[in-house]
């Protein structure tokens, strides 16, 4: 009888053993450990960013890249060094505009996007080349002057001569017709879904147009006078040879300034922009169909 009993015992514990097996012996003890504090949650809502097929494209196609894009802010942009790309595809009347912002950084600066390392060895013919493109013009190596920005980057990154970049707007203008120069204090159409935010108290930069038109500096360059600092700005109406009706000043902002693309004539998303001979960029305080590019004309 104590035989039996024996074997009914082990005979118990096989079974318990094999029927813990059969679920993947998921049997423990204690307290079970805490999830890790970034580990998803399912069903999660978070799906991928949406991109250009065509990842290795060329003109046309690779302008299809303004399809699939994501909204962005960016905080403490005043004084971050990015350069922009125009590329004309054959047949356009307008530019591609590419920036390197956030993109080829090196170790010691997180503000420059466009390091002296990898710039030395760009070119604007090689884009044109590689993007079977009728043009490509870099506006060189340029500095925000907001202090917060949000717009609409392209999630696809396309190399341009060595340097990353994505597409975030499209200017009305060619490559060729900047290239010389004709953009200088004239008024230049861009497309583009951003905002510019200048802080109160700082300094604004302005051009005011004979047309009664009040354009704030967004970026200053060092394409033509690599020397140019953001101290020389408030006298550069000393130095720019401006045309007749235009005039140049500097303001410090009594209360927060924003700049934004309007519907115009049935088009979203609506800049008027313009530039001075030192190629310094200004976005336009401008008005359309009852609608005001910025929150007050400063």
């Amino acid at each position: 009888m104590r035989q039996i009993k024996k074997e009914l015992l082990l005979a118990l514990i096989c079974l318990c053993i094999a029927g813990m097996l059969t679920a993947g012996c998921t049997t423990q003890t204690g307290t079970p450990p805490p999830a890790s504090s970034d580990a998803p949650v399912w069903p999660t809502s978070v799906t991928a960013a949406p991109t250009n097929p065509c990842v290795t494209c060329t003109c046309p196609s690779v302008m299809d890249d303004q399809y699939n894009v994501t909204d962005t802010v960016y905080t403490n942009t005043r004084g971050y060094r990015y350069m922009e790309l125009f590329v004309t595809c054959p047949g356009a009347t307008n530019a591609g505009i590419y920036n390197t912002m956030t993109f080829n950084i090196q170790p010691g600066n997180s503000r420059d996007s466009v390091p002296d390392i990898l710039w030395a060895n760009y070119s604007d013919t090689r884009v044109a080349q590689d993007y079977k493109a009728d043009g490509a013009y870099s506006s060189g190596i340029r500095f925000w002057l907001h202090d917060k920005m949000r717009l609409t980057w392209s999630n696809n990154v396309r190399s341009m001569s060595g340097l990353d970049t994505r597409w975030g707007a499209n200017a009305g203008i060619d490559a060729d017709a900047l290239s010389k120069g004709e953009q200088f204090y004239s008024y230049t159409q861009v497309a583009t879904n951003r905002t510019w935010y200048f802080d109160a108290g700082k300094p604004v930069f302005i051009l005011d147009a004979p047309n009664g038109m009040t354009f704030v500096m967004q970026s200053y360059s060092i394409a033509v006078d690599k020397n140019q600092t953001y101290e020389d700005l408030p006298n550069l109406g000393l130095r720019l040879n401006l045309p007749e009706g235009w005039s140049f000043r500097t303001k410090v902002l009594d209360k927060d300034l924003t700049v934004n693309g309007i519907i115009c004539d049935g088009k979203s998303n609506q800049w008027t922009v313009t530039q001075d001979e030192l190629i310094n960029t200004y976005s336009a305080c401008w008005e359309c169909g009852g609608q005001s590019s910025c929150n007050y004309v400063p």
